[in-house]
């Protein structure tokens, strides 16, 4: 199986697909929409064989972007993970976390895609969030294993 793109409803806590199904799984900003975020991590490495990739909102900074982002209709309810999700979700396994995203490459991002956040009171905040962390990227190599 290539693509098993499970935006049409298929709950990611409970993958229609067998142990082993794809080489490498994938989510990007998918977790933070999850109730059940250790279920959700451990049915990613059910289902891949080699590798696991998470791009994941992360820490209080990125929840106060999604605040400025709401006040212009950007509304992403989400909720905030943890580090006890990912240790839990991850449990037995190694992983390493990387900066994916900083709150202002984020702001940017959405300016130029979201017209309605395109105005000048998310420009001016701009400089409020430099050097704040939005995302990261949760890599975990099923190799090296449990």
């Amino acid at each position: 199986m290539t693509d098993a793109n499970i935006n049409k409803g298929i709950d990611g806590c409970n993958l229609p697909y067998g142990d082993n199904s794809f080489d490498v799984a994938v989510s990007v900003n998918t977790i933070e929409h999850v109730k059940n975020k250790v279920k959700f991590f451990q049915e990613s490495i059910r289902v891949a064989k080699n590798l696991v990739i998470h791009h994941i909102l992360f820490g209080e900074d990125s929840q106060e972007v999604e605040a400025l982002k709401k006040k212009f209709g950007h509304n992403h309810p989400n909720t905030p993970i943890s580090q006890s999700d990912i240790d839990d979700g991850l449990k037995g396994y190694e992983y390493i976390i990387e900066d994916a995203l900083t709150c202002r490459e984020h702001l940017f991002l959405i300016c130029t895609i979201t017209p309605r956040c395109n105005c000048i009171e998310i420009h001016e905040a701009l400089e409020s969030f430099r050097g704040k962390r939005y995302s990261l990227t949760l890599i975990v190599d099923l190799n090296k294993g449990k």
